[in-house]
Parts: C-alpha cells; sequence; structure tokens
C-alpha cells in the first residue's frame, strides 16, 4: 500500500485500522487514524516506511499499540503520536524480530515503545510526553539501542 489514509473504523468494538495475516505486507507513507482498535496489526512479516498513526485503540484496549505486531517488523521513519488511551503503547512488538529506527513516538498513553520480542534493535528514535516510559523493554532477547 503507498499514500493510503485509513480512517474512522466505528463507534464501537475494538477493530484496528488495518490487519494483516500475509506472509509480508509494505505501507508506504500511510497515515491510520481515529480508528477503535490497533492502527496497524500483523502477525507476520511487516514493513512500515514513514507510516503516521494517531487517534488509535480508542476502545483503550490493554497491552496493544497504535503500531502492534506479533511477528517479525521493520518500521522506518514512522510517527506514532496522540494515541491517548492509557492502555495505548505508540508502537507495541510482542513476536518476531523488531527493527525500530529513526522513529518518533510523542504523546502517547502507555509507553512510547513497548518491546517482548526475540530480537529488537532501537536505532535513532524519539520519544517524548509519553504517560508511561518511552522504551519499555520486557521479556525480550538480545536488545539493542542505537543513539
Amino acid at each position: 500500500c503507498e499514500y493510503i489514509i485509513f480512517q474512522n473504523n466505528g463507534a464501537t468494538g475494538s477493530d484496528a485500522g488495518v490487519s494483516s495475516s500475509a506472509n509480508s505486507v509494505t505501507l508506504f507513507q500511510c497515515v491510520i487514524h481515529d480508528v477503535r482498535g490497533r492502527g496497524l496489526t500483523g502477525s507476520l512479516r511487516i514493513t512500515c516506511v514513514e507510516c503516521e498513526t494517531y487517534n488509535c485503540n480508542q476502545s483503550n484496549t490493554a497491552s496493544t499499540g497504535a503500531f502492534h505486531n506479533t511477528g517479525a517488523a521493520t518500521f522506518l521513519r514512522c510517527i506514532a503520536h496522540d494515541n491517548s488511551g492509557s492502555n495505548t503503547n505508540g508502537f507495541h512488538s510482542s513476536g518476531g524480530a523488531v527493527s525500530i529506527c529513526d522513529c518518533v513516538a510523542d504523546t502517547n498513553g502507555n509507553n512510547g515503545i513497548a518491546v517482548s520480542s526475540s530480537i529488537a534493535i532501537v536505532r535513532g528514535c524519539d520519544c517524548y510526553n509519553n504517560t508511561s516510559n518511552g522504551i519499555n523493554f520486557f521479556s525480550v532477547g538480545p536488545a539493542q539501542i542505537i543513539d
């Protein structure tokens, strides 16, 4: 997907703005906002480049993120901001290897970045004004923070 805006997916429920169980999905310069559940969720290989999420998880479902993966994922120059629910992380990874590079996590209701993955790399990210931690590594295999 390229240059697509996903928005407004109902007044009730907790469905994601974008959900994928495909073997591989790539989003480039997409925006996901004003959705009841996760902005983006995927169980297999996800690649997001210069994507943005805001006002996601309006249902305030526990342990979730605006960008949420349970499999391998790469986030490059993405922004997760103003996801205000107290359970909402900007980026939430709970699966395979994840790489979060040159991203911004701003004013999220929980952590900016929350990672419970087999391997995690966080490089050159800005995390600020989040209600909880900037970065929270829990139950992580090898982790590396650069810059």
